[in-house]
């Protein structure tokens, strides 16, 4: 189908053996469809007739022939002011960014038991590291971590199995999406991808600015976006 980040699509999730009642509903925003060049691929809440959420719908949007899009490598710098150098361009904020659980962790060997999951998360220069989980394959932290980042930036995630010293699974979201999540208070799951482009479970994040902090300016690309779309949805897990 065509669509344009004007439009909006009703999504409905119906019961064939039951005369196709409705079992949850959610609208599609174009500017969320079109929100990554190539694609995206996102989570849609759904709701009931009382507006109760009713569970949640995977989606997943191609530009015809584009290729899955992943997340632009972290850049490697050869110290820390080289890499403050490059993101002081935009203007910068201090953001929490709370790892909340990981969920079907997928790339690991069976023959060597469940992994021992720990997330690496990085913006520019500055890496941190979660705690270390034992022996899951749906590890919960509930860790927040501190970042000064800024629009045009990307988060780059890492899920490693610390037991076999090895990437499970990357993923990333631009900073301007984290900081709509820290705006209107959502979660977003990350879809992570292993090193044969499959899937390798998914990780659920939250955002949150420090009290007091000054609310950044979107970037361009984002900014466009909203124009041509009014305020975020809100409904979406990025």
């Amino acid at each position: 189908l065509t669509m344009h980040p004007s439009d909006s699509m009703q999504v409905l999730v119906k019961d064939g053996a039951r005369g196709d009642t409705v079992l949850g509903s959610g609208v599609l925003s174009g500017k969320t469809a079109l929100s990554r060049r190539g694609g995206a691929e996102f989570w849609m809440i759904l709701e009931d007739a009382q507006m109760q959420e009713a569970g949640k719908l995977r989606l997943a949007t191609r530009e015809p022939g584009a290729p899955r899009i992943v997340p632009p490598r972290p850049a490697v710098h050869t110290n820390a002011e080289q890499a403050s150098k490059i993101s002081s361009t935009s203007e910068r904020s201090r953001i929490f960014i709370k790892v909340i659980n990981a969920e079907h962790l997928t790339d690991f060997d069976p023959q060597q038991g469940k992994p021992d999951p720990c997330v690496v998360l990085k913006i520019g220069g500055d890496e941190q590291r979660s705690t270390i989980k034992q022996r899951t394959t749906d590890p919960i932290w509930n860790e927040k971590y501190a970042f000064t980042a800024g629009a045009g930036e990307w988060l780059h995630v890492d899920i490693r199995n610390v037991a076999a010293d090895r990437v499970m699974g990357r993923g990333g979201l631009p900073v301007d999406e984290l900081f709509n999540i820290a705006q209107i208070h959502k979660l977003v799951e990350i879809t992570m991808i292993d090193d044969q482009e499959r899937d390798a479970g998914v990780l659920v994040l939250g955002a949150s600015f420090e009290p007091g902090s000054r609310i950044p300016q979107q970037s361009a690309a984002a900014q466009a976006l909203d124009a041509a779309d009014g305020v975020m949805d809100g409904k979406f897990f990025g």
